[in-house]
C-alpha cells in the first residue's frame, strides 16, 4: 500500500520534474490523482475508476499476466 511519504519518495527520485508540480497542488485529491499516474507509469498496470463499465473481461486486457483486484 502506498502512503504519502512513499509517493513523495518515488516522485522525488524517479520523476524529479513532477516533484514541484506535486508539491504545489492545492488539494490532496489532486496529489492522489497525480500519484496514481506516477505509480502506473513506473510499475505498469491498468487503472479504472469505479464509474467505468468495462466492455470486456480484464483478462482480455492483461492477457496471461497475473492481476490483482483490491
Amino acid at each position: 500500500l502506498w502512503d504519502e511519504s512513499s509517493i513523495e519518495q518515488l516522485c522525488k527520485s524517479k520523476y524529479p520534474s513532477l516533484w514541484g508540480v506535486y508539491r504545489r497542488l492545492k488539494y490532496p485529491i489532486q496529489r492522489v490523482d497525480l500519484a496514481k499516474y506516477v505509480v502506473l507509469d513506473f510499475f505498469g498496470g491498468v487503472y479504472a475508476d469505479l464509474d467505468v463499465l468495462p466492455k470486456c473481461h480484464v483478462g482480455e486486457i492483461v492477457g496471461d499476466r497475473p492481476y490483482l483486484f483490491d
